[in-house]
């Protein structure tokens, strides 16, 4: 775990805010508490794509960001002083936080994954070290629209099962999983605590 962001995250970051990209919206449901069961929070999540990197966000860690940047512009400007309460920028229009407070790089070619987050006030990130292996199925059905193929894998304590298109040649998919031939449409645990289903594809030129 590193307290600074590498050149490789900055040039990274540079090159997704700029040019073409391709945004998969995905409904995302996550169980806060699988202990307790307190029951599925759901919110959008977003696979921004470009070229051979992605980015991988919730709407409100982006909304949340994008108002404290224009806080801070604005506190620039008006020539105030510092210890303004950014508490309440912790959330989304929905007024839900994220479960998603952080995001996630990936070079996609690679399979590297690469995990952003801010602990502290500070900046820390670290590289996912855990492959993932895939057991591809012959199971074909449609998913969220798409026909899809079916692959399981067992990840951080989980099994996963996930529905890849092949129409969408993209060898990506929500979090941290990647590595299918095709793009991951619909994803969850077996334990009900995660699921991805996605619901959109958007294109524009600058999504930052």
């Amino acid at each position: 775990m590193k307290n600074k962001l590498p050149v490789f995250f900055v040039l990274f970051l540079l090159s997704m805010s700029y040019g073409q990209t391709t945004r998969y919206i995905y409904e995302t449901a996550v169980n806060p508490d699988s202990i307790n069961l307190v029951g599925l929070k759901t919110e959008r999540t977003f696979l921004d794509i470009k070229g051979s990197q992605s980015l991988f966000i919730s709407e409100h860690k982006l909304e949340r960001d994008s108002l404290v940047s224009n806080f801070k512009r604005d506190e620039r400007i008006s020539n105030k002083k510092e210890g303004k309460d950014f508490s309440k920028l912790g959330i989304g229009k929905s007024g839900e936080q994220s479960f998603f407070d952080y995001y996630i790089l990936k070079d996609i070619p690679d399979q590297k994954v690469y995990y952003y987050d801010r602990v502290g006030g500070k900046q820390i990130y670290y590289q996912e070290d855990r492959p993932i292996q895939w057991n591809i199925t012959n199971d074909v059905e449609k998913q969220n629209g798409y026909s899809s193929q079916k692959a399981t894998a067992s990840f951080a304590g989980r099994t996963w099962t996930a529905w890849f298109a092949k129409d969408i040649n993209v060898s990506d998919g929500p979090y941290k999983f990647s590595g299918l031939p095709g793009l991951i449409v619909k994803l969850e645990d077996d334990k009900g605590d995660y699921k991805f289903d996605l619901i959109k594809k958007s294109c524009c030129k600058e999504l930052f």
